[in-house]
């Protein structure tokens, strides 16, 4: 038996992206608990096979590694940094590998604050690794996983990470966020861009399957493209719109902290702000709804 199968896996927060997560561990045999304060998506896991785990401590005190997979960044701080959080937890083998995209500055703290806990209280390592690749890539253990952290701790986490996709080595913390800020700036401002694109073609009587026809021997086509074309097609959901929003807005934060004002960031951002609060993508909203318009006259 390897050493990671001896792993007791732990998941905090298994919505659209931990779920599959937390069901690619069980179905790799992993004693798996999970953690989430919607108990229903807790039962529904413990029917395919997870163990549920009602408070945080518990988590923290049982488990060999523990996987974050949340939706905002106060989250991610408040589970590792709070009360609750792993700071307070005396588990002295915990390995910590956080999922979630979060502002650079935020992963940089928590490494520093877990490296600054005595002896007694200092985990086995943390690793940033925030994922890419939407739901379907989750299910399928195709994630992009930007990894970073000390050598020792990503070696350690390796082996787990390629049990849900394919680890991408980026150096130390924050690098893996940074890289992850300028992904999500390209998805996001394709997204704006092709519902776009969908109102011309609309205006113009121009069939969609014509136009997939074509990008798709062109210079226009991409990997958001085809999700976008997936969702206008067979109706499959794409990346939604509320992740994408939140974390266009920490790219325009973090870019102004650098003293940078990036246009696109700010049209794209304006774009999806006043279509925030939805777990659609992109192109479903706007083929219920029309396109939003942004206003850009302070670019």
């Amino acid at each position: 038996m390897s050493s990671i199968e001896r792993y007791q896996i732990g998941i905090i927060g298994i919505g659209v992206m931990g779920g599959p997560i937390a069901c690619r561990f069980v179905q790799s045999n992993f004693p798996t608990l999970v953690y989430d304060i919607d108990r229903t998506k807790v039962a529904d896991l413990v029917q395919s096979g997870a163990q549920a785990a009602y408070s945080l401590p518990t988590l923290w005190n049982e488990c060999t590694a523990v996987l974050i997979c949340l939706p905002t960044a106060s989250a991610v701080k408040e589970v590792i940094l709070g009360p609750d959080g792993l700071t307070s937890c005396n588990n002295t083998r915990v390995q910590l590998i956080n999922l979630s995209t979060i502002p650079p500055y935020l992963s940089t703290e928590i490494q520093e604050r877990l490296s600054a806990q005595s002896p007694d209280y200092r985990c086995t390592g943390f690793v940033d690794a925030p994922i890419s690749g939407g739901r379907r890539a989750a299910e399928d253990g195709t994630l992009a996983i930007l990894v970073s952290g000390m050598k020792k701790d990503k070696m350690a986490a390796f082996p787990l990470l390629n049990i849900i996709g394919t680890p991408i080595e980026c150096g130390a913390i924050p690098t893996s966020q940074i890289i992850k800020l300028i992904n999500q700036i390209l998805v996001v401002c394709q997204y704006v861009v092709i519902a776009e694109v969908l109102r011309l073609a609309e205006k113009c009587n121009v069939f969609t399957d014509l136009i997939d026809q074509v990008i798709n021997q062109c210079l226009g086509h991409s990997k958001v493209w085809d999700l976008a074309m997936g969702t206008v097609r067979e109706h499959k959901m794409g990346v939604q719109t509320r992740i994408l929003a939140k974390d266009i807005v920490i790219a325009k934060q973090y870019a102004a902290s650098l003293g940078l004002k990036l246009p696109m960031v700010i049209t794209a951002e304006k774009f999806l702000k006043k279509i925030a609060n939805t777990d659609s993508d992109p192109i479903t909203v706007f083929l219920l709804n029309g396109c939003v318009e942004a206003d850009t006259t302070d670019i």
